[in-house]
């Protein structure tokens, strides 16, 4: 049975877009414990990111991490200063990882901030309700 390779890229897109929330608590709420250590989701992250074959795509110079902080959330603020730190000095397929952040206004301003920038990889810290009242 052949698969459809486009669809393939998609789901395995859609993963590496998702993985952020995969070790974030059950409940995206604030003042909530984060269920793996921001460290450790750094480096399974950049370990999955990895094995992405169309990161040389997205990524030509460096490695973009764009971090996404709710404004107003001390919590996330916290959980992406721990996360710059944990990217520093680090490589992905041989490419300088850089951190970015993004205080989340609306998704229009994300998407032309991946744009512009050339993010390879997106972050999302704790504090975005799973309902769309963001």
């Amino acid at each position: 049975m052949s698969r459809d390779p486009r669809s393939f890229r998609r789901v395995r897109r859609s993963l590496l877009l998702g993985l952020p929330l995969l070790f974030a608590p059950a409940r995206l709420l604030a003042d909530e414990d984060v269920a793996v250590p921001v460290p450790l989701q750094v480096e399974l992250l950049l370990k999955v990111a990895g094995y992405d074959k169309q990161l040389a795509t997205r990524a030509t110079s460096h490695a973009r991490v764009l971090i996404l902080v709710k404004a107003g959330n001390p919590q996330a603020s916290q959980v992406a200063q721990t996360a710059k730190l944990a990217l520093q000095g680090k490589t992905l397929n041989r490419l300088t990882v850089e951190p970015l952040e993004l205080s989340f206004n609306d998704a229009t301003a994300v998407a032309q901030t991946v744009k512009e920038k050339g993010v390879a990889i997106l972050y999302a810290t704790p504090g975005f309700s799973l309902e769309r009242n963001w």
